[in-house]
């Protein structure tokens, strides 16, 4: 008769694992403690619950800004105005996946960081407040005497000619409805680009 011996965990093994689970409950209780404590002494002034929200980078100090990339930031977007100005394409749009080749095309990412490039080089007075979340409706509201000519400072050249270049930000969120677009425009200036070597 074949007897399996089964191993009986000493006293040593059974004492790391219970120090194991003592030490994991501990550390998960204090972060409870912290993210309770953290939460005290909120008001109701802006500035108090500014503050309150701060608390909880006391927990996850990356932000949301690290799953979603678009939470906190403005982003340089780009849009090619036609020449009769009653239509515009966007420029810097995301693409879906199989537009994209599945990511293996990175010509999405040269635009943005086109459309970067040319933005830092627009002076400060030739950007127009706007906040419209359809750039259609921003470009009809813009004075065109502020438009400013340069050559396109970028290397590729994908953006020639009369293109409006704006900053967009995330569209807030309301309680059970969804923004009509993903981005809220901010401020925009309208670029004659010269592709010209």
């Amino acid at each position: 008769m074949n007897k399996q011996s089964h191993k009986i965990p000493s006293d040593t093994e059974s004492d790391r694992r219970l120090r194991g689970f003592l030490l994991t409950a501990t550390s998960l209780m204090a972060g409870f403690c912290v993210a309770v404590f953290a939460q005290f002494g909120t008001g109701a002034t802006p500035d108090q619950l500014h503050e309150h929200i701060d608390r909880y980078k006391i927990l996850w100090p990356q932000g949301w800004q690290f799953f979603t990339g678009l939470s906190e930031n403005e982003r340089i977007v780009a849009y090619a105005m036609s020449p009769d100005g009653a239509g515009m394409a966007s420029l810097t749009q995301r693409q879906t996946w199989d537009e994209r080749l599945w990511g293996l095309d990175r010509v999405g990412e040269a635009n943005a960081f086109e459309a970067v490039q040319i933005g830092r080089k627009i002076p400060e007075i030739y950007w127009q407040t706007c906040y419209e979340s359809n750039p259609v409706d921003c470009m009809s509201g813009l004075d065109e005497s502020k438009s400013y000519t340069m050559r396109n400072p970028s290397g590729l050249r994908a953006f020639c000619g009369r293109v409006m270049i704006g900053t967009a930000r995330p569209a807030p969120l309301y309680a059970r409805s969804l923004p009509v677009s993903p981005m809220r425009m901010t401020h925009a200036a309208i670029v004659n680009l010269s592709c010209a070597s």
